[in-house]
């Protein structure tokens, strides 16, 4: 089961994607979407159907994760979920 770790800032629509990459990899887990700019909008479009209740995963870009990992490695980046 997944859960939605958003912040709660409700102007941020995306906030709610995940990325199936993620620290921890799940078998069979794939991202079901792209991001498409125009100009300075952004939008999340899905690259399959998606089912209703089903979770919406885009990437984050290795750069993002990379951070993340030297972030935890380095004590900079704590959470619970993490720091367990």
């Amino acid at each position: 089961k997944h859960c939605i770790d958003a912040w709660n800032t409700p102007q941020h629509k995306a906030r709610f994607a995940n990325d199936a990459a993620g620290l921890g990899r799940v078998k069979g887990l794939k991202n079901n979407c792209v991001y498409e700019t125009e100009g300075n909008r952004c939008w999340i479009v899905s690259t399959r159907d998606i089912a209703a209740g089903e979770e919406i995963f885009v990437s984050y870009t290795k750069e993002y994760w990379d951070c993340i990992r030297y972030n935890i490695k380095h004590g900079l980046y704590k959470t619970k979920k993490f720091s367990e």
